[in-house]
């Protein structure tokens, strides 16, 4: 599941992404930044809330079974993984969250994992 490589590629990614928050802070100010994060946080907070989050057990222990997992279950796991990119800091887990919450965005993305 989680190698050493998948695990730095996912914390250089994160560092990244701190990074460009941290450049935009001095040219957009601190405090438009930080009032954009907080908002995202309360929104992302707010979807996970409503979720169920043993649906990525759920979803691993069918893949790992071998057995097709219906559409319904693969758009709620990309609705609960943008509801969670939401919460972490950064502008581009803040894109990718929102991109999995907009239903038309999401339906692109489910296109891509059902041809896979």
């Amino acid at each position: 599941m989680f190698t050493l490589p998948v695990f730095l590629s996912l914390s250089g990614l994160c560092l990244f992404d701190l990074l460009i928050l941290v450049v935009a802070s001095k040219g957009l100010g601190i405090v438009i930044i930080t009032i954009s994060q907080l908002l995202g946080a309360m929104w992302g907070g707010w979807k996970i809330s409503q979720m169920d989050f043993n649906l990525f057990f759920y979803l691993d222990a069918e893949l790992n079974k071998g057995e097709p997992v219906v559409r319904e279950l693969w758009e709620e796991a990309i609705v609960l993984t943008g509801a969670c990119l939401l919460v972490i800091p950064g502008f581009l887990s803040d894109l990718i969250g929102i991109s999995f919450l907009v239903s038309s965005l999401r339906t692109l993305v489910l296109n891509f994992i059902h041809d896979i």
